[in-house]
């Protein structure tokens, strides 16, 4: 996801902190991940100031046989 808003203030803390400012939405999908994928996934965040923020999501392949 990617949206050219007014970014995060300080964009070299860690996706952990960044999560807690960026507001209940992105809280909302790191918890709705967790509860169904548990750790096989990892939620990456970017922000510049002024220049916006882009979320990336990666899930690890599930194989059912």
């Amino acid at each position: 996801m990617e949206d050219d808003g007014v970014g995060f203030q300080n964009p070299g803390d860690s996706s952990q902190s960044q999560l807690k400012r960026g507001g209940v939405g992105l809280q909302n999908v790191d918890q709705r991940l967790k509860l169904h994928f548990g750790e096989n996934y990892q939620m990456k965040i970017n922000s510049a100031p002024e220049k916006g923020t882009t979320v990336e999501i990666y899930i690890n392949k599930i194989v059912i046989s």
